[in-house]
């Protein structure tokens, strides 16, 4: 009984410190977006008298924008870290932050790896 309350325990503790569901989809969704976004524009200037508005355009832009910035990818928060100077105050808590993405990406991946396939 105490095993399966503690290795209940540990689980929730797996799941904790992975990441978010809508953290993993964020960036995906904002390619996808993108993509519809290319497919649109394409279709709309191949078709004479055919466009989209400005407003239209900004809505897209600012949807595609909202999902790309709900995680940053660890690529970009490297990027990031690599052209801000050492000394710099913000660069201890730019390396927690990458430390703390990088931590989490491994316990999803963990918890994938776990999780039997359907």
């Amino acid at each position: 009984m105490m095993c399966q309350i503690r290795y209940r325990q540990w689980q929730q503790q797996k799941a904790a410190s992975a990441l978010a569901p809508e953290s993993l989809t964020g960036w995906h969704q904002g390619v996808t977006q993108l993509e519809q976004l290319a497919k649109r524009l394409n279709a709309l200037d191949e078709q004479k008298g055919k466009y989209m508005t400005v407003s239209e355009l900004k809505s897209a832009i600012f949807a595609i924008t909202q999902s790309l910035n709900r995680t940053i990818p660890v690529e970009e928060q490297l990027h990031q870290l690599s052209i801000t100077p050492a000394e710099q105050s913000s660069n201890a808590v730019r390396q927690r932050q990458v430390e703390q993405h990088l931590q989490q990406l491994i316990a999803s991946y963990t918890a994938l790896k776990q999780t039997p396939a359907e």
